[in-house]
């Protein structure tokens, strides 16, 4: 029986294998490419606390989705992350019954519903307390969670926490063993009862269940022994002086090889750990419905996290067929009425790679009464105000988060963390309209653009982990790329092989810092001809074939650069490099007029350019005007048009230009139709 079961699985991964490897490439110019997961809404609902009148304000909305997490573990606040009890209460000990009441509650309040259902993978407190930590680790907060005063989430837990030292914890036999053995039996319980309800699952596991490790890549003894095996070099330690760079921004890679390496292992450990947990998981459900987790947030991790965190690894659990889908939240600094939002990761990677994205909308409305505390407990990112603290900006912020989704092909769920936080007739108005338009344009995606960002993850092991580089070449790049009024697309630069580039006329290799022999190869034979305009944003190639120069950069861009500053004036220096253009940015921030001025030079067609954000593809553009005011779009193609959120017509005749006039803080949604 057993031996059936291995066999089966090696068919279906290698079935699964041959579908990513064939699916999501960018479709030609001019046709239509749907990244929905195949028959999954594109809205969902979400709490940790499931309580009866939000589940069933989403119900009445038309939200047939329901993401739940049975989970075991407490969260950075020290309040358990469910409202029900523990599923996993000891060893080899399972209160099912809980799990019964959590999906038989939801299903009470929607009945009809399908669920995704989240498994927690993390220690709980009394495995900790079994394991190396202190007795009373989390056991006030397991018994009076609303208790004032209680120490820090991982004080006494000896290392032996999951939530805090995944990077350790993941090396730990017993650890390994007996998450996979709890996980099993999860599994094996829900897809015999609940099989015909479940329709996603999601691995969680680390800080805040997304794959964090937050010891800033601190080893303790398995990861010390663990890294030397990895280098082949018995008795070797973790150099000391591991965050020490030889050159300023920048580690040498010969003076600096060892450093590098950790960097590499530490990210390494994390995803092995992933696709570990994925492998095992697939011996159960076989493939029956897609299995997601939250990782890579390559566009939203910054300085003194990206390099630590164990998300950088992200390429090799994007390509595996182990995984349908990655989510992650919405950005964190621009969520504000007037910002632009924004998604962690390269999203288009994804699809890229046949894989779905969801975007998750958690955003602290005036709807709360306190936006700091659960009871006396202060929420993750306490000291933060509301996110959105008046129903203008509430409904214009979730209707942009929409709008973003919707136009980038993602999938959404709205994220009531601990209930409440859309508790208002009109915001639920609102969410009843969004759920039929994301029924209406199901199967659409990200279509066709002009230009293309290519992040590159291997550059990253090679810069300052506290550098603001990753905050003003990714993270805020992304800001200026929603404001510059242009249709574009996101991808890790290891995804360029599979990537058709013909409708690309401007490339944006915002971090390629380290240039190797076959990235130079694939970068020519994919990139650098056509006439492409390519943008490399301050010292790309400075570290070339395994030597790190500032002179080398010239061999990339054509431009001599004798100081790598990062506070120098901003210049966009254009060479004609034959065949190709190249424009070196000589800092690493790119407003959106600069940018804006070279897609427009290139001959990228701009929908507006007032500096809104904006979002399209080749259905839905859609735009969110802080401050209100008139503004003109411009089509490449005539179009009838017509407002979505209002499902009022803009036009009765194909038009090529329109002008519309926004309140402060609206959102509007625009179908663009042939007919």
């Amino acid at each position: 029986m057993l031996l059936a079961r291995y066999a089966a699985m090696a068919v279906m991964i290698a079935a699964l294998a041959a579908a990513v490897a064939t699916a999501g490439q960018p479709a030609p110019a001019g046709e239509k490419q749907s990244t929905r997961m195949p028959g999954i809404p594109r809205i969902a609902y979400r709490s940790f606390w499931p309580q009866e009148r939000y589940n069933r304000q989403f119900a009445e909305a038309g939200v047939k989705l329901v993401f739940i997490y049975p989970a075991n573990t407490i969260c950075s606040v020290n309040v358990p992350y469910s409202n029900y009890p523990q599923i996993w209460t000891g060893p080899g000990e399972y209160n099912w019954q809980s799990l019964d009441d959590h999906i038989g509650d939801v299903l009470k309040w929607n009945p009809e519903a399908r669920l995704m259902v989240m498994v927690d993978l993390n220690t709980p407190g009394w495995w900790v307390r079994s394991h190396g930590g202190d007795g009373s680790f989390l056991r006030l907060a397991e018994t009076a969670p609303d208790a004032p005063n209680m120490p820090g989430r991982s004080e006494g837990c000896g290392g032996a926490d999951s939530f805090c030292h995944l990077a350790e914890v993941v090396l730990r036999d017993d650890f390994k063993r007996d998450a996979k053995e709890y996980m099993r039996r999860f599994l094996e319980y829900t897809e015999s009862k609940y099989r015909d309800k479940i329709v996603t699952y999601q691995l969680s596991c680390g800080g805040t269940c997304e794959w964090y490790d937050w010891q800033k890549g601190n080893p303790g003894p398995l990861k010390q022994a663990a890294f030397a095996r990895w280098m082949g070099r018995p008795g070797l330690g973790v150099p000391a002086d591991r965050e020490k760079t030889t050159h300023p921004l920048f580690y040498d890679p010969v003076k600096d090889a060892d450093k590098i390496a950790y960097w590499r292992f530490h990210n390494r450990l994390i995803a092995d750990a992933m696709l570990d947990f994925a492998a095992e998981a697939q011996r159960i459900i076989a493939g029956r419905v897609p299995l997601g987790t939250f990782h890579g947030y390559i566009m939203e991790l910054g300085a003194h996290r990206l390099l630590y965190e164990g998300h950088l690894d992200y390429d090799r659990v994007f390509q595996s067929p182990l995984l349908g889908y990655n989510t992650e939240p919405a950005d964190y600094a621009n969520r504000r009425g007037g910002g632009t939002g924004g998604f962690l990761y390269a999203i288009d990677s994804l699809f890229a790679n046949g894989k779905g994205a969801w975007h998750e909308v958690d955003h602290r409305t005036y709807c709360l009464k306190n936006s700091e505390n659960i009871g006396t407990r202060r929420l993750t990112g306490g000291g933060k105000r509301f996110d959105l603290p008046s129903r203008p900006e509430a409904i214009g912020a979730l209707r942009r988060e929409f709008a973003m989704a919707m136009t980038h092909g993602s999938h959404l769920w709205w994220f009531d963390m601990f209930g409440g936080w859309f508790d208002d007739p009109e915001i639920m108005a609102n969410m009843k309209k969004m759920t039929a338009i994301s029924e209406r344009f199901a199967e659409t995606g990200p279509g066709k653009a002009e230009v293309a960002v290519l992040a590159d993850a291997d550059s990253m092991y090679y810069v300052d982990g506290h550098s603001r580089l990753a905050d003003s070449l990714l993270r805020e790049l992304q800001f200026s790329m929603f404001q510059a009024g242009v249709p574009w697309r996101c991808y890790s630069l290891a995804d360029l092989p599979k990537l058709d580039m013909a409708a690309c006329k401007v490339a944006i290799l915002p971090n390629l810092f380290v240039v190797t022999p076959e990235k130079r190869k694939l970068l020519e034979e994919k990139l650098l001809r056509d006439g492409r305009t390519i943008v490399l944003s301050f010292a790309p190639g400075i570290i070339t074939d395994g030597r790190y120069d500032p002179a080398n950069i010239e061999l990339l861009a054509g431009v001599k650069v004798e100081d790598v500053n990062p506070s120098q004036p901003q210049e966009a220096v254009y060479r004609d490099r034959g065949g190709w253009t190249s424009v070196l940015l000589r800092r690493p921030q790119m407003p959106p007029e600069l940018l804006r001025g070279i897609f427009l030079k290139a001959g990228v067609h701009v929908y507006c350019e007032q500096g809104d954000p904006f979002y399209a593809n080749d259905e839905l553009i859609a735009l969110h005007s802080g401050k209100g005011g008139r503004r003109t779009f411009r089509l490449p193609e005539a179009r009838r048009v017509t407002e979505l959120f209002e499902d009022r017509q803009v036009s009765d005749r194909p038009v090529v230009e329109f002008t519309e006039t926004f309140v402060p803080m609206e959102t509007r949604l625009y179908w663009l139709r042939r007919d």
